[in-house]
């Protein structure tokens, strides 16, 4: 992780100061299993999804897992912050004004292949209905535990035939988001009297949509399909909100005796983090790896085939002209749309939200600090959508 920060503190005049900052950040990380290195393909380990090392074999919980996790390994990203701001203060007789202004953009360049290893997950429901398990004497393993059967050997025998609907994903995961934000402030300490100072201050936010540098954002389109960013009515990850005005207001008095009196009220708003946006859990979970555009990522699930993972045919586990088929199908419809000026058709979804706002936080405190004696104060908070 890299830090950088300056700032310059200037004394215009005996009444007027002025400081400007400026920060930057950077911060790397990635995750990856122990053999992602390994081609598993070379001992006729195949499972056809192009990726190395060993896809997640899962035997719900009755025996441990075979391979690392499928979901979010391998991943890794590169964040950038920056962030300049201006404050400006002003002493004018009783009162003490500040004005300032505030610019930051977050930057993103990530990947995340998750479940581009696989995922195989068997159990013994999953071969409940064997033909061995229906004859008029089955075996053992089919009516051990009160007729509900062996789970580990039933597991097993899940395993060996291949009975199971794994998870698989495909396409380039890499993408390079950003957003910026900006606010304004003003402030008014006024003395009001030897034992009085109230606070007076306005606040404005602007937390701009999340932008991805290739155009590869994806949201629902006005007839509920998936679209590109810049098409069929999606103008962007959702639509600016330019109304985020926070009044704030507060006291100080001084009763005497050592004791103070304080209380406060303001209106606060914050962003949506970029993780919560370009989140690929699954195949529609975010902005940015959906099924469409020119780095489409999709799922390769349909193309499992059993007898390849059972040895009845030996091939790859998932069928490489399916998945290269499918693919083509995707980049097929992207050009076309692209040609005829329109966005590309792809699948329904209804995990995406087609509208984001920020939340607005409410809050109001009250306390007392005495010298001596003692001291206390009282805070409510309120967070809704605005």
């Amino acid at each position: 992780m890299q830090l950088v920060s300056a700032s310059l503190l200037s004394t215009l005049s005996p009444a007027r100061i002025n400081e400007v900052r400026f920060g930057y950040s950077r911060y790397r990380t990635s995750f990856s299993a122990l053999d992602a290195n390994i081609d598993y393909s070379a001992p006729n380990l195949n499972f056809g999804t192009s990726k190395l090392g060993l896809p997640e074999i899962d035997f719900s919980g009755i025996f441990d897992n075979l391979g690392a996790t499928a979901f979010s390994i391998p991943r890794g990203r590169t964040s950038q912050t920056f962030q300049i701001l201006d404050n400006f203060t002003w002493l004018k007789g009783r009162h003490t004004i500040k004005l300032g202004g505030e610019f930051r953009r977050a930057a993103i360049d990530s990947f995340n292949d998750n479940l581009e290893r696989g995922f195989f997950s068997f159990s013994p429901a999953a071969v409940g209905g064997l033909n061995a398990c229906q004859l008029p004497t089955p075996p053992p393993a089919c009516t051990a535990n009160n007729g509900m059967g062996d789970p580990a050997t039933l597991a097993l025998v899940s395993y060996y035939l291949g009975s199971t609907f794994p998870s698989a994903d495909t396409g380039n995961t890499q993408r390079t988001t950003y957003n910026n934000g900006l606010s304004f402030f003003a402030q008014d300490d006024f003395r009001v009297s030897p034992t009085f100072t109230l606070n007076v201050g306005l606040r404005w936010e602007y937390f701009g949509p999340l932008s991805e540098a290739h155009n590869l954002l994806s949201n629902l389109g006005r007839d509920g399909n998936l679209a590109l960013a810049g098409a069929d009515g999606v103008d962007g990850a959702y639509k600016r909100d330019l109304n985020n005005f926070g009044p704030r207001l507060g006291f100080a008095w001084n009763v005497g005796y050592g004791t103070v009196v304080r209380g406060a009220y303001g209106v606060y708003y914050d962003y949506i983090p970029q993780d919560l946006l370009i989140a690929n859990f699954t195949n529609s979970a975010g902005l940015v790896t959906n099924p469409i555009g020119s780095r489409a990522v999709i799922s390769v699930a349909n193309s499992y085939d059993s007898t390849a993972f059972n040895g009845t045919n030996p091939a790859r586990r998932f069928s490489p002209c399916r998945i290269r088929s499918q693919l083509l199908r995707h980049r097929a419809r992207t050009s076309s749309s692209r040609r005829a000026t329109s966005r590309p058709r792809t699948c329904k979804t209804g995990t995406l939200t087609s509208s984001i706002s920020c939340v607005r936080v409410w809050r109001c405190s009250l306390g007392m600090w005495a010298a001596r004696g003692p001291s206390w104060f009282v805070c409510a908070t309120r967070i809704s959508p605005t």
